[in-house]
């Protein structure tokens, strides 16, 4: 289809006449910091193909009838970005690169959905498409993905509701909590990689869910551990001097009972305490 978009002779004459900009104002997005950092895009002289990808919803029936959602449609447009903003709404520049119904994504979520897409990207990073009016193989990728907010929460894996809990894309405070908080206190945790997936799949917040197990085992922890101190050998004499500092503070501290259990845990099982943990950045 890149083929085809090129043979409109206006098309490649508006990209070169977009990238005569002044370096010192910003007047597109090849002024900005995430494009120049692109290494696929920015740092070489050669002609590339940035582009972007817009997703929304379908309403094909009339939305307010037994009919409503069943015959929804997802669909997925791609549009070169190096056009000047006043010619990307050119009917002849907007190209459809996916139209499935909305229930098929629910049901195999958008990695399924977006396989074919993904690959023919993957194939413009790697090997380029040849463009007959300049006479070489130009390479590209994705700039940046437009969406509405329900389709950016689907594609992000976030709940597709406006009364949802969990409302940040930064944190996991909930709509209670921001009411009664001050966002500037720092109280609420920040949404990880690894606790955003978590999230994703359980709708549990990750450390929420550590802390609340933790304290649960805790008690019984404690009292294997005391157990194990009590008797002789270098694991035994480490858990005393574990709990000789533990037994000068306050035993009902929910922090220091969760040090308490944590720092005994690699003594008790034997373990390198140095690499028992790792540090996990919230």
């Amino acid at each position: 289809m890149i083929q085809l978009l090129f043979k409109h002779t206006d098309v490649l004459d508006r990209i070169k006449e977009s990238h005569s900009s002044q370096t010192d104002q910003y007047t597109s997005h090849r002024d900005g910091l995430y494009f120049q950092e692109n290494k696929l895009l920015s740092e070489s002289e050669e002609f590339k193909l940035p582009l972007l990808i817009y997703i929304d919803d379908i309403e094909v029936a009339i939305p307010l009838g037994t009919s409503r959602k069943i015959h929804k449609l997802c669909a997925v447009y791609w549009v070169l970005a190096d056009l000047p903003s006043k010619c990307r709404s050119a009917l002849h520049v907007i190209q459809l690169a996916v139209l499935c119904k909305v229930p098929d994504v629910h049901k195999c979520g958008y990695e399924s959905v977006l396989g074919p897409l993904m690959q023919d990207i993957c194939t413009l990073e790697q090997d380029g498409v040849f463009i007959e009016s300049l006479g070489q193989s130009v390479k590209g990728t994705v700039l940046f993905v437009a969406a509405d907010n329900l389709a950016a929460h689907g594609l992000a894996g976030f709940v597709q509701s406006f009364r949802s809990e969990y409302v940040c894309r930064f944190c996991l405070a909930t709509q209670d909590q921001f009411q009664s908080h001050d966002v500037a206190e720092g109280e609420f945790s920040l949404r990880t990689k690894i606790a955003a997936e978590f999230h994703r799949i359980t709708n549990i917040s990750l450390k929420n869910k550590f802390y609340a197990e933790l304290d649960n085992h805790t008690p019984r922890l404690i009292a294997v551990y005391r157990q194990k101190a009590a008797r002789t050998g270098k694991a035994a004499e480490a858990l005393r001097s574990i709990f000789s500092a533990f037994d000068l503070v306050d035993h009902y501290d929910i922090d220091n009972r969760r040090t308490a259990a944590l720092r005994a845990l690699p003594v008790y099982l034997r373990e390198d305490d140095s690499v028992f943990f790792k540090m996990w950045n919230t």
